[in-house]
């Protein structure tokens, strides 16, 4: 009897020897430096670079179109004055919305987003398209085959070269948008992230990025 209750004792003093390990204390958060040293949270962004004009986005533009609009504007010098309509890009080397096979107003013809005309730096024009996550890359399979088909048939003529908004819609200062299309005119392109399975909404891009 006496055996059976040292036991339990002994059982029930490793019960009371077991605990919580203490908590860590966290690290100390680094010293603050003067408000005059501190980065910007806008990343020293001051004024509308991504804010399209008014007339700019209508039922076939939109917003993301605009960053490209300007970063073209920017890379070429032309226009002078991007946010003074008419928008149509700066002919003779490149366009905004140009139409191909008639546009939509013929079965199988399509409006190219940007069409950046050979020169200097390439032998073949080159088409560039956006494709934003909510209309292309999260679409139905129906929309991916209407735009592998339209790329098919582009290819016949011209360069292709997508551009994907997960890449730089998250920028407001339009720097990489800038760096995005330099690099196309260079010829380093991003792959399909279809394909590829590497799609990201525009949203986690911009978690990520800051």
């Amino acid at each position: 009897m006496e055996e059976a209750n040292d036991q339990t004792s002994f059982r029930n003093r490793q019960r009371r020897d077991l605990y919580r390990p203490p908590i860590l204390p966290s690290p100390p958060s680094l010293p603050r430096v003067p408000r005059l040293y501190r980065e910007p949270k806008n990343k020293g962004y001051i004024g509308p670079v991504a804010d399209p004009p008014p007339g700019f986005v209508i039922g076939t533009t939109s917003r993301t179109e605009w960053m490209v609009y300007r970063a073209l504007a920017s890379i070429f010098g032309t226009p002078e004055e991007p946010r003074n309509p008419p928008f149509i890009g700066g002919p003779p080397y490149w366009t905004y919305q140009q139409p191909y096979d008639q546009g939509r107003r013929a079965p199988g013809g399509s409006v190219i987003d940007f069409v950046v005309y050979a020169g200097q730096r390439n032998d073949l024009d080159i088409a560039f398209r956006i494709q934003t996550e909510y209309f292309h890359l999260y679409a139905d399979s129906e929309v991916q085959a209407h735009d592998a088909l339209q790329f098919e048939r582009l290819s016949s003529a011209m360069q292709v070269v997508d551009l994907y908004d997960f890449d730089f819609a998250w920028d407001d200062t339009n720097e990489a948008t800038c760096i995005l299309i330099k690099d196309a005119l260079n010829g380093r392109v991003s792959p399909n992230p279809i394909n590829a399975g590497t799609s990201m909404r525009v949203t986690r891009a911009r978690y990520v990025s800051t």
